[in-house]
This record gives C-alpha cells, sequence and structure tokens, in this order.
C-alpha cells in the first residue's frame, strides 16, 4: 500500500475552509489570514460555477498523493436552507474519459497540470472539475485541493483526533510494506487520540473489507474531526493553522466568499453531516482494474441529497441567517 490515500485529508480540509470562515466572522483574521484566504480571487477557472447566493455551496476536495494523483476526491454540499452538509465521495479508481481515451479518474490531476504546462487551462483543478461535474451533474461552485505533507501538520496543529481504532488485524490496524518507502501502520484498537502520524496511518489502512471500510473509517474520521475542531474555542494557534494553510493548499475562495459563508458555516450542525459513496462495483477492463459507477443510482442519491429544495425545512436555525439565491 504505497499510495497515501488520505480521503481524510479531504475532511480535515472541511474542517480548515469552515474555520476559516468562522474566523472572519469573530474577527480573528489577521493580515496574514486575508492574504492567504484572497489568493483565490486571481484564479481563472473554466469548469467552475459561479455562485452568487449562500443557498447552496457545492465544494470539492482534492487530496494529492506522493506521485501527483488525485487519491481523495470529495464533494461537499453545504445546504444554507438546511443548515446540513452532505459528502459525496468518488472512488479514485473510477472509470471516466480522457478525450479519445478512458482513465481512473484519480488521473485528472496529473493530466491537468499537463493541460497547464500546454496552456490549455490556467489551473489543474480545471480537469479534476469537469470530471466530477459530468459525473454526478451537479455545479462546482469552490475547490480545495490540499498535499498530502500538509495533513500530518495540520492535524498536530489542531492537536490530534480522538476516534475509536478498530481490531482489524492484529488487535488493531497493523500493516508493513517491505518496498522501500512504503507504508507502515501500527495502531492498537481502542479509544485514543491519533497525532499526525497515526491519523495518517488510520485513513491510509485497508483490510479486509477493501475500499469499502477504508472509505467508510474515512468519513468517521471526517465527522469525528468536525465535531472536535469545529468551534473558534478549539483553535489555540490560528497563525500556525493559517501558516499550514498557506504551504499545502490551493483554493479559489476569496476573503469575500469567506466573509459571505461565515454565518452559513456557523449554522452549520455538525451531528446532522450525511456521508455518501458513488454506487458502482469494481471490474476488469482489458488489464485495467476500475470503479465502475451506477449511474441510475447515482442520480438518485444526488436528487435527493444534493439538489437545493427552497422549500426544504429550516433546521434549528433562523431563516434570515443563510438564505439567499442559489445557482444550480
Amino acid at each position: 500500500m504505497t499510495r497515501s490515500g488520505s480521503l481524510k485529508l479531504v475532511l480535515l480540509l472541511i474542517f480548515c475552509v469552515l474555520l476559516m470562515f468562522m474566523s472572519v466572522a469573530l474577527g480573528v483574521f489577521g493580515a496574514n489570514g486575508f492574504f492567504v484566504a484572497n489568493r483565490g480571487a486571481n484564479m481563472e477557472l473554466i469548469y467552475i460555477d459561479d455562485n452568487h447566493g449562500v443557498g447552496l455551496a457545492n465544494i470539492l476536495f482534492i487530496g494529492i498523493d506522493d506521485h501527483g494523483l488525485a487519491d481523495t476526491l470529495m464533494l461537499v454540499s453545504i445546504n444554507g436552507i438546511t443548515n446540513r452538509v452532505n459528502i459525496l465521495s468518488i472512488p479514485r479508481d473510477t472509470r471516466t474519459a480522457f478525450g479519445s481515451r478512458f482513465g481512473k479518474i484519480n488521473e485528472a490531476y496529473a493530466a491537468g497540470r499537463q493541460a497547464v504546462r500546454r496552456g490549455d487551462v490556467q489551473e489543474p483543478e480545471d480537469f479534476v472539475i469537469r470530471r466530477i461535474r459530468e459525473l454526478t451533474g451537479l455545479p462546482i461552485h469552490y475547490f480545495v485541493t490540499m498535499y498530502m505533507e500538509g495533513f500530518i501538520e495540520i492535524i498536530d496543529i489542531l492537536g490530534g483526533v480522538e476516534i475509536e481504532v478498530p481490531n482489524l488485524r492484529n488487535g488493531g490496524m497493523f500493516y508493513n510494506d517491505p518496498t522501500p518507502g512504503g507504508a507502515r501502520i501500527n495502531l492498537t484498537a481502542g479509544l485514543q487520540t491519533l497525532n499526525g502520524s497515526q491519523a495518517e496511518q488510520f485513513v491510509r489502512f485497508r483490510g479486509f473489507d477493501g475500499d469499502i471500510g477504508r472509505v467508510d473509517r474515512q468519513q468517521q474520521f471526517v465527522t469525528a474531526l468536525a465535531e472536535q475542531h469545529l468551534t473558534i474555542r478549539n483553535i489555540a494557534n490560528i497563525n500556525a493553522l493559517f501558516g499550514a494553510i498557506n504551504d499545502h493548499v490551493r483554493t479559489n475562495f476569496s476573503a469575500r466568499d469567506m466573509i459571505r459563508y461565515a454565518n452559513l458555516a456557523r449554522a452549520v450542525n455538525t451531528e446532522e453531516i450525511q456521508s455518501f459513496q458513488v454506487p458502482g462495483h469494481g471490474a476488469w477492463v482489458g488489464q485495467i482494474s476500475y470503479f465502475i459507477p451506477n449511474l441510475r443510482e447515482l442520480e438518485a442519491i444526488v436528487d435527493e441529497h444534493f439538489v437545493l429544495r427552497l422549500d426544504a425545512e429550516p433546521n434549528d436555525v433562523e431563516n434570515g441567517d443563510a438564505n439567499g439565491e442559489a445557482d444550480e
């Protein structure tokens, strides 16, 4: 297991972005924080969708592994009417079209970097955004890209994440890849607070339950992270967090976007975060193993959980906190 499969990485990103929203609202953004956030205002993207209101925001979180592949893909939908968050995980091996050929969706970021060098696009995320839009039929309003090396640093800054480590192999989660640079996972079963290095091991481990089990555990980690750290009182070192974000995160969020979404982010009920996976099955096509999505089942999930419904009931917040027009 040499890939850094960190869907967890992405959840941390959810937290970081929402946390920055809250920081704006509470006036703790320093000059450095505004500089970091405002970089997104200068990005030129072809396939991104404008969002002039706060009714619905679809954010694509992209986790880049050590090989430059989009190893983690999560579409996070923040609903300003119900104040709920829905997360759709896209398997990295999902079969997708790249022009006249087919490949795995995790190749999209690397292909995007090649397109940047050719001058076809300005940002490599454009290639990833296009494939996710084609797969889900949903608009993408923002992206957040995190490089693997930032995951450990940010978890350590936050003080770790408390989570129940399951007994999946020999009393916990244990794995030793003998190849140079291979994964080393050494976690004993039980409730514990994982530091950055241990959190990386937790989200990378794949046991007898394969990728489906790993995604489930990654989403468990996401929920724990949000519940424990999605509050301003838990931030003891905001400057260090901004520094890590500046070094390891790319996003098209601007400071203005963050101000606009501040109240919405603060109203989100972390207990009602729902996680979904793209339905489908694994299959060999020629000599390559792919994940083949079930598009009919995916359409049903998207229609029920990811499409803004203006007649939805607010979720224990005042209507004036988060209402707004939405771009669909």
